[in-house]
């Protein structure tokens, strides 16, 4: 395929992805939906740095938290997949969504617990 070819497939591909965001592609879901037991889920895989890095802010940070490995089952990768999930990890606070990991982030949504 051709640098313009990829190049008008990437970019139909973005305002897709974008258009979708922005009429409500995501689903509204808390923690609580996917494990009624818990305030925290989290889905990851075992070859992800940071996945990695989250698990280890939660446990340091004295956090409750279920774990979802997608690559461990194909009921993971569906749910995970039902959720638009667009890589890991991602996390879900109560009803706030956190995609990829950052502690700033990680900190305001226990905050908002």
């Amino acid at each position: 395929m051709t640098f313009p070819r990829l190049a008008i497939l990437f970019v139909i591909g973005l305002v897709l992805f974008v258009w979708g965001f922005r009429s409500g592609g995501l689903p509204e879901v808390s923690a609580r939906d996917i494990s009624p037991d818990h305030d925290v889920v989290l889905f990851t895989t075992t070859w992800c740095g940071y996945c990695e890095q989250s698990r280890r802010w939660l446990r340091r940070n004295d956090i409750a938290f279920i774990e979802f490995d997608i690559d461990a089952s194909d009921a993971n990768r569906s749910r995970f997949e039902e959720l638009n999930g667009r890589g890991v990890p991602l996390a879900y606070f109560g009803n706030q969504r956190v995609q990829g990991f950052s502690a700033d982030l990680y900190r305001d949504a226990v905050d908002r617990l």
